[in-house]
């Protein structure tokens, strides 16, 4: 972690909604050190919330339409919401009001690019017709960022993870 010279130091709490259906959530540090601006420094001490959320899976309480992330879990879950006929009309709809319900809406996709190719179920469904889907949709709905954060296994990864998401909802709000 950085130092925080004294005389640059702001210290504040900050409170990250989490939707309660998520099974996993990401895990955030107690604290993290952010720059707002160059060589201006605060600590941020992190709480979260469980709750209900209206429109995708974490965001910042006092921001509630700024950056809001909406979490996969990879290739199999994109291939069931944009391919499965029973979650397919459901899946659009919730898109919809994620990307149209806040200022920057943030994709995090928690598998790797190499796996997205694969095939992803053992369903004649092919991992060219899931990829196929996917660009579609997310070139229908600009604009927004999709992160592929890789598997996340250990505790350490997702903690820094965490700490990389805490940075980029404070940015984006």
């Amino acid at each position: 972690m950085l130092p925080i010279p004294e005389n640059q130091s702001v210290a504040r709490n900050i409170t990250i909604e989490i939707d309660r259906n998520e099974q996993h959530p990401f895990i955030f540090p107690e604290q993290v050190v952010w720059s707002p601006r160059p060589r201006r420094y605060e600590m941020l001490r992190i709480g979260t919330e469980r709750k209900v959320l209206p429109f995708g899976d974490y965001r910042l309480k006092k921001a509630p339409k700024g950056c809001v992330i909406e979490r996969k879990m990879g290739a199999k879950e994109l291939a069931h919401n944009l391919l499965a006929p029973v979650d397919r009309q459901r899946f659009q709809a919730a898109w919809t009001r994620f990307v149209e319900g806040c200022s920057f809406p943030v994709l995090v996709i928690e598998d790797s690019l190499a796996r997205f190719h694969e095939t992803p179920s053992r369903t004649k469904i092919r991992s060219e017709d899931v990829a196929l889907s996917f660009w579609s949709l997310i070139q229908k709905q600009p604009p927004h960022c999709v992160i592929w954060a890789g598997r996340l296994s250990s505790t350490a990864h997702r903690i820094a993870f965490g700490t990389q998401l805490v940075r980029l909802l404070m940015h984006t709000t």
